[in-house]
């Protein structure tokens, strides 16, 4: 039974995750994979800050991140593919700074999904995390992009197609369940009256 301090909430959560971290730290100093590390989480907070969006979890060498919490704001949903697409300009300005310690691209994968979940602790600790479908499915999109690239689900896309240029990314098949549609964004469109980034 969730802790009485669990509740339901509709969240817009998006996962992103080095590509290759294996291989990048396969034959490299520790403390130069430390130094780049921290600055990617650095990068990370820094960017999903300024979207409004809370890092919820580190996870190795990635972060889940939601938007709409602990209260929601007006289309998380855009804020939230802003975010990624923001998170990958900062990937390739790390590849560039650190070209020489990680000898080859520093890329993400990031899926943004959004659905209801259960917030609830984390059980013997006092962090909070989401449960349910929908940050399974976001960590299935992020798994399902191709590198350098924030891949979305239908119940994005019908929040942000206005203000974002797609590609369908194909279907994605999640055990059990029929084959769902996914969206490659490619960039955001120009448009007066938009929603200010960041704002």
């Amino acid at each position: 039974r969730p802790p009485e301090q669990s509740e339901r909430r509709h969240l817009t959560l998006m996962f992103c995750d080095v590509v290759g971290s294996t291989r990048l730290s396969d034959g490299r100093d520790v403390e130069a994979m430390y130094t780049v590390l921290n600055a990617y989480y650095d990068a990370c907070r820094t960017v999903v800050k300024r979207h409004g969006g809370v890092v919820s979890q580190y996870l190795g060498d990635g972060i889940f991140v939601w938007f709409g919490y602990p209260q929601p704001r007006g289309a998380d949903a855009i804020r939230a593919v802003r975010a990624g697409l923001d998170l990958l300009a900062a990937f390739a300005d790390l590849s560039t700074r650190f070209a020489v310690e990680l000898g080859r691209p520093l890329e993400a994968r990031i899926g943004v999904h959004a659905g209801e979940t259960l917030v609830a602790p984390i059980e013997g600790t006092a962090s909070l995390t989401a449960y349910g479908h929908a940050p399974n499915f976001a960590a299935k999109l992020q798994q399902h992009a191709r590198p350098g690239t924030v891949v979305v689900s239908e119940a994005i896309l019908r929040l942000v197609k206005d203000c974002f240029e797609v590609v369908p990314r194909g279907q994605l098949d999640l055990a059990g369940e029929t084959a769902v549609a996914t969206y490659e964004i490619v960039k955001e469109r120009q448009r007066e009256g938009r929603v200010s980034r960041g704002g």
